[in-house]
């Protein structure tokens, strides 16, 4: 009798037939689809990211390379507002990540998952994305002005 006390209930059984309600159904197309949507947003940041500092690199460095030519520094402000664009655009983004995080907690809560896609990494990312380029748009304005007074 004791040992019955201490077994932990089980949680609520799930239905084992083949066929699903529609709500059910829906639930799933719709997890599928933000995941898909969270595969998508990964993929675009790294690629938007690696292609902005990529270019703001390259262009840094060749306007270093050749400083002394006149109006050299004002190829700088591709690079500037790439990288203002990028921080502006990551700080756009993240409320949307966000409420899309809570649209696939309450769909995994609806359908009993015990595990589901967790969107911390994406908002992290995003968020470092955003003080990256933010810092690197300053930078780049101010490697701006440091180029323009020595060509005065």
């Amino acid at each position: 009798m004791l040992n019955k006390a201490r077994q932990a209930t089980p949680k609520k059984a799930r239905p084992l037939s083949g066929v699903m309600s529609k709500d059910m159904e829906s639930a799933w197309k719709q997890l599928d689809q933000y995941v898909d949507l969270y595969k998508f947003h990964w993929d675009l940041c790294i690629k938007l990211n690696l292609f902005t500092l990529g270019i703001s690199g390259a262009l840094s460095a060749y306007v270093l390379k050749n400083q002394n030519l006149p109006l050299m520094e004002y190829a700088l402000f591709l690079p500037i507002l790439l990288s203002g664009f990028m921080a502006w655009l990551a700080h756009r983004s993240t409320p949307g990540v966000v409420l899309i995080r809570d649209e696939v907690r309450k769909l995994a809560q609806q359908l009993q998952l015990d595990t589901y896609p967790e969107f911390r990494s994406l908002i992290s990312f995003l968020f470092a994305t955003k003080v990256l380029c933010g810092l690197s748009a300053l930078g780049l304005f101010g490697l701006f002005w440091v180029v323009a007074c020595l060509n005065l």
